[in-house]
């Protein structure tokens, strides 16, 4: 079980990235008409790289048997799973309005239609950004409830790779 616990840690971290590339290049998009500002997407990016910078301390944590640890971490990995959906959706969205813009072929009732229903589905979206917005919150309230420490691995990493100091003369 612990091995898999690292892989989902690892997993998780790659995930991450994916995520960040996903929130660059809807902000380039501008995808303020569904309901999503800029300035949140930045908000997101800023709270994504906090709980990324503690996954490594989580990890650790989470193998020397501490459950809510382990609560935490499937939090995080179900919220980055949404997360993920919600910028696709986005994204095809964007895809859509403007190709349908380019052909310029909606006119009359179908016009309508898609204006109200386009509404309709902006509104839906809007609590899905609101509900992830208050889950993000809540996550980096548990790592600090948790006592999670960031960059943890890296100042690890660089005490395991220091050479061995000796007071024996070299031969």
């Amino acid at each position: 079980m612990a091995i898999g616990e690292v892989v989902l840690g690892s997993v998780l971290a790659s995930f991450f990235q994916i995520l960040f590339n996903k929130l660059t290049s809807l902000a380039l998009c501008h995808v303020q008409w569904e309901g999503i500002s800029i300035t949140l997407l930045e908000k997101w990016k800023a709270m994504l790289v906090t709980i990324n910078g503690v996954l490594a301390d989580a990890e650790d944590k989470q193998l020397s048997t501490n459950p809510q640890v382990k609560l935490w971490l499937d939090d995080v990995r179900d919220l980055a799973y949404d997360m993920e959906a919600l910028l696709d959706e986005f994204a095809i969205k964007t895809a859509q309005v403007e190709s349908e813009a380019e052909s310029n072929t909606i006119r009359g009732l179908e016009k309508w239609k898609f204006s109200f229903f386009g509404q309709l589905r902006s509104l839906m979206s809007e609590n899905k950004v609101q509900e992830i917005n208050g889950r993000l919150k809540t996550i980096i309230t548990g790592k600090a409830h948790l006592s999670l420490r960031e960059n943890i691995a890296d100042k690890l990493n660089y005490t395991s790779k220091r050479d061995p100091t000796t007071s024996l003369p070299e031969p």
